[in-house]
């Protein structure tokens, strides 16, 4: 019997990013895709999802969109126990913001894919038990 995909959000306005998304992890998982923070937030209000990817700089407000969004969905009931990795093509230096507004991993673009799977397992797998 198949165990159930995971369903991951991911929230990146580069169609490239997404796309690449999509190739490297959506044999295993379902993968939802949007390309701004309002998109996001919705969605993940709307839906159960088990993960949610974030890019920083995405509409509508760009610089740190995705901060926000993260901080949001952790202060959100509906959604305060989803797992959230932001993946950007800001510098490290950001990396404590992430942790600040909630997020549970913080990679740079471009990422290591390896690395991004073995994060991904390891918060499913935390957030199943």
């Amino acid at each position: 019997m198949d165990k159930k995909k995971a369903r991951i959000l991911v929230a990146d306005n580069d169609p490239s990013f997404l796309y690449a998304f999509e190739f490297i992890f959506g044999e295993d998982y379902e993968v939802f895709q949007v390309q701004d923070g309002l998109s996001a937030r919705a969605l993940a209000e709307q839906e159960s999802f088990d993960l949610i990817v974030l890019d920083v700089m995405m509409p509508p407000t760009g610089s740190d969109e995705g901060f926000q969004v993260c901080e949001y969905l952790k202060m959100n009931p509906k959604t305060n126990n989803i797992p959230v990795i932001i993946v950007t093509n800001r510098s490290e230096q950001d990396r404590t913001r992430a942790m600040e507004v909630g997020a549970e991993a913080y990679f740079t673009k471009p990422f290591n894919q390896s690395e991004l799977r073995q994060v991904i397992e390891n918060l499913l797998d935390q957030s199943r038990k």
